[in-house]
């Protein structure tokens, strides 16, 4: 997608108006991260040098306006040193009249980031643990279309085509997330406008050796839009939801299991007997802590006990495909107090577009502060609430077992395979956000900042334990930046 990008800006170059100007600088900072690798546990501070380039070209003149930026990062961390690295962001938006009654509006961005993670392994000649941290890339590129059209003076009609596709390094699912909407507007008055919204959304999750696990969304809304004066004005829409999961299969083998596996009860230690353990739906026998141990001193020659074997799924996937109804919906208020002064809060909720879990459903909160106290002087503060919640059917794997006679010894488990069986699991991730953002031009082409960046998330789910993690991070610089120079076109 990077490509992308670069063709469609050198594409742009001979047919915009003659006002394209490159605008180069540089920007240099030192950032202070409290949990640098993002855990709940065993977390790492550290300190950071970030410098690089800052290229850009921009045409904001005439029926086609168009903007394409690159702003590549270097870290140096101070301690970390197996962080460091490039970290790469381009965006490109294009505007386009095509006629004064049908515009088009185009906006690509690319992200190529590090992902930290820790590492940890053992010393077979110390018998200590090897704690190690690791850089893996995260790249994702953000695409949304839209064209608006005027069917006359009261009647607005607007079709958008969006993807955003994440790309992960190491085991983390990577994702694929299309949507495609089309709305109609009604001007009802100078103030109000009412109408609908359709869209249809597709989720791909793609795990290592894991099928392709796609959700589809379908949702139909109405929308109002009020304009109270020219400082305040607020938006809803809200409509039915249809999410449709597909099953999730999988190809399962554990290697080097033991054939006869073994189980310790009340000091014994051995096989375990078939008839005392419990059974699945269909009367199938599964290893488990209630099935009583054949002590393997019973055995005249428990070396049979060392034989392994490979451990196959069998009996194949419960199905997983869901089918749930719920609600979207959206709701903003915007006000300007001054010409320096803004406020804004919006709710939404809305399908999960990057979330490693499919089916999943945020509901987001977001109040965002705008403030120039005086000239040249840039605030802007946000705070964020969001929750992730996917009630669902999840898979537990256990071992099947048949009985065998062994040495004379009848009802001995013996392996006979992996069986998937459903269990209920219900996922909810909470996360808390507050940034806050300043700028100040110390002259037309030089300008300092502050920026901090806090977080808290709260993953709960009934399959594993709960997690909470914050992190922080501050972070001071200097920009530059050149007088634009006018392309010759």
């Amino acid at each position: 997608m990077r490509t992308l990008i670069v063709l469609v800006a050198f594409w742009l170059l001979p047919i915009s108006a003659a006002a394209t100007d490159l605008v180069l600088g540089a920007e240099v900072a030192v950032e202070w991260d409290d949990n640098v690798l993002s855990r709940s546990d065993d977390q790492l501070e550290d300190f950071a040098m970030r410098y690089g380039p800052r290229v850009a070209l921009e045409d904001f003149e005439g029926r086609l306006r168009w903007n394409v930026r690159y702003n590549p990062d270097y870290r140096d961390f101070f301690d970390l040193d197996e962080l460091d690295g490039w970290d790469h962001n381009a965006r490109l938006v294009v505007d386009y009249d095509i006629s004064p009654r049908t515009t088009i509006h185009f906006v690509d961005q690319y992200l190529d980031v590090a992902q930290f993670s820790r590492l940890t392994g053992q010393d077979p000649t110390l018998d200590v643990p090897l704690v190690a941290v690791d850089r893996q890339g995260l790249k994702r590129n953000q695409a949304d279309f839209r064209i608006d059209h005027y069917l006359g003076t009261r009647h607005l009609l607007g079709f958008g085509l969006s993807n955003t596709d994440s790309d992960f390094e190491g085991e983390r699912a990577d994702t694929n997330f299309w949507q495609a909407r089309l709305d109609y507007t009604y001007i009802y008055t100078a103030r109000t406008r009412i109408g609908w919204i359709a869209s249809a959304q597709q989720q791909q999750i793609d795990r290592p050796e894991v099928d392709t696990v796609e959700t589809n969304y379908y949702n139909l809304s109405l929308q109002w839009v009020h304009d109270f004066d020219p400082t305040l004005s607020f938006s809803v829409s809200a409509g039915p939801a249809l999410i449709d999961r597909e099953a999730n299969e999988q190809d399962i083998v554990f290697r080097g299991a033991a054939l006869y596996p073994l189980q310790r009860s009340l000091g014994s230690l051995g096989p375990v007997a078939v008839s005392t353990c419990p059974t699945l739906e269909d009367g199938t026998p599964v290893f488990a802590v209630e099935c009583d141990v054949i002590p393997f001193t019973a055995f005249a020659d428990p070396s049979f006990l060392n034989e392994t074997t490979d451990v196959a799924l069998v009996g194949g996937f419960p199905d997983e495909s869901t089918t749930d109804v719920t609600y979207f919906a959206s709701v903003s208020v915007v006000k300007e107090w001054t010409k320096d002064f803004s406020t804004s809060l919006n709710y939404r909720r809305s399908a999960v577009s990057t979330g490693g879990q499919g089916g999943q459903v945020s509901d987001v909160v977001l109040g965002v502060v705008k403030w120039r106290p005086i000239a040249r002087f840039n605030v802007v503060f946000s705070a964020s609430w969001e929750n992730r919640e996917q009630p669902t059917e999840g898979v537990t794997f256990v071992r099947s077992l048949t009985a065998d006679t062994v040495q004379g010894i009848p009802d001995v488990g013996r392996q006979a395979g992996l069986r998937a069986v459903p269990v209920d699991r219900d996922i909810r991730n909470v996360r808390l956000t507050a940034t806050f953002s300043a700028q100040y031009q110390l002259t037309e082409q030089i300008g300092i900042f502050g920026r901090a960046f806090w977080y808290q998330q709260k993953l709960e789910d009934t399959a594993v334990e709960t997690r909470k993690t914050t992190r922080l991070r501050i972070i001071f610089g200097v920009n530059y930046f050149f007088e634009p120079i006018g392309l010759p076109i």
